[in-house]
């Protein structure tokens, strides 16, 4: 990546120049990749945890608008935060789970002690 204003070589993301310090942004490079909506896994997500899900089914369904109207940046940019939030929802849904099996197999066997004990009554 070269300078606008003096054209030395800078380093990728660059937030100014060290020579002329003209300050700018990095430009979006288009790889030519496909943007994937990840409305699926977004949606999947929904199905299983709720919040999170919802606001990556949101994120996915503007991924794919701006996908309609070929504004790669912005689709790119919806496209990350669609994975990110459909990421987290999955991962609260399975320590979701996770807990609710650990909690029914903690009463199985208090109760499987508490009838050995004699306890409960007969």
């Amino acid at each position: 990546m070269n300078c606008p204003n003096c054209g030395k070589q800078l380093y990728d993301n660059a937030p100014q120049c060290p020579d002329c310090g003209e300050k700018f942004v990095a430009r979006f490079q288009d790889d030519g990749l496909e943007i994937s909506s990840h409305l699926f896994i977004a949606v999947l997500s929904a199905v299983f945890c709720m919040p999170f899900g919802l606001v990556a089914v949101y994120f996915a369904f503007k991924a794919e608008s701006y996908l309609e109207r070929d504004d790669r940046r912005r689709a790119m940019m919806y496209s990350h935060k669609a994975w990110t939030w459909s990421t987290w929802s999955l991962i609260v849904a399975g320590i979701a789970l996770f807990l609710y099996i650990a909690f029914f197999l903690l009463m199985i066997f208090a109760g499987i002690l508490a009838a050995s004990a004699g306890v409960v009554p007969q």
